[in-house]
């Protein structure tokens, strides 16, 4: 999930009633960005990031 944002964003978010600096502060992005209709959520890709090993030496 993620978040497609500009300069409108902000005023979207409170335009749906919410405060914008109360949910950063809380980090609350989800439910900001489904708030402004800008969460970006592209479903299931097959793939499992969770197996990523990086070792360093």
């Amino acid at each position: 999930a993620g978040g497609i944002v500009d300069g409108s964003t902000w005023e979207k978010i409170r335009a749906a009633g919410c405060d914008p600096m109360k949910m950063l502060k809380d980090n609350d992005s989800y439910t900001a960005l489904e708030a402004a209709g800008a969460l970006f959520k592209p479903g299931p890709t097959g793939t499992n990031v969770n197996d990523l090993v990086i070792a360093l030496a």
